[in-house]
């Protein structure tokens, strides 16, 4: 059992590093070729491994291809995912230039991944009694429920006036992703450490402190209600800090974010022990 945990530990972390090679890849494109054409890709990625990934036969059928074949889909899935997220903050950065409440339009991008974690921990919830045989297929599968009519949303999607304007001045630059690098690595390392310490939560949340509860002999069915709970507080949390990022310095409440985060992890770690 604990060799099967680590493995899925490792298939699950597959997907993390990918996301930076596809947030690298996307934002070439999505500066080169506008933000719609790299949303129809990556939604159509990460829809498609998804999707694939609920229809995997398992070892017993494909033998070591199974589990070789499931790591390849987690790492397609990443890199999609990667220029997901990347490309909605870019295109809400875009819009909500120059509007006065730039933070609150920036912080939809988290309130949509709040809201998918919640919603995933929903069908969690639903499909806890069959989730380790079958319920995790069906929940793959039902993604496609959300891709088509979000394939479809983003074909009418039309690119930000800004966008539109450097591609008339022909203003583009050619090799965007490197010149980004090149002139603001540091502070790119700065906001991807902060990323990450805002990923922790869930990362920890959805795995260890479930499979924890897994091993202590808690009912999976309450393990799902309270991860489904405490996502109701980052949704909380990201409506309301988008509109104190306005009124306030971006630094405070991000200052304010990171130290609440840290104070409530300890009583959350004395909880799981």
């Amino acid at each position: 059992p604990t060799q099967a945990l680590i493995f899925s530990y490792l298939t699950f972390g597959a997907g993390y590093p990918a996301r930076l090679l596809g947030a690298f890849i996307f934002g070439h494109f999505g500066d080169r070729a506008g933000r719609k054409f790299a949303f129809l890709i990556n939604i159509v990625i990460v829809g498609a491994s998804t999707c694939l990934t609920g229809l995997l036969p398992g070892y017993a059928m494909l033998g070591i291809a199974a589990p070789i074949l499931l790591i390849l889909l987690r790492i397609i899935q990443g890199i999609g995912v990667g220029g997901e997220f990347g490309g909605a903050t870019s295109l809400l950065a875009e819009f909500g230039a120059r509007r006065r409440s730039r933070a609150f339009w920036m912080s939809l991008a988290n309130l949509g991944v709040a809201l998918g974690v919640m919603a995933a921990s929903a069908v969690f919830l639903a499909l806890s009694k069959t989730f380790a045989t079958t319920g995790w297929r069906i929940a793959m599968l039902a993604s496609a429920v959300i891709v088509i009519p979000a394939l479809v949303a983003r074909y009418k999607l039309a690119d930000s006036p800004l966008f539109e304007q450097l591609k008339r001045r022909e203003q583009l630059a050619r090799m965007p992703s490197f010149s980004v690098f090149r002139k603001h690595a540091l502070p790119i390392f700065l906001l991807a450490t902060i990323a990450a310490f805002q990923l922790m939560d869930s990362v920890v949340t959805g795995t260890y402190m479930l499979s924890f509860m897994h091993i202590a002999g808690i009912p999976l069915t309450m393990a799902a209600t309270i991860i489904f709970v405490s996502r109701i507080g980052a949704v909380l949390g990201v409506l309301a800090s988008g509109p104190l990022a306005d009124l306030c310095k971006r630094r405070v409440v991000a200052y304010f974010a990171i130290g609440l985060t840290t104070l409530l992890s300890w009583p959350l770690v004395l909880a799981i022990l």
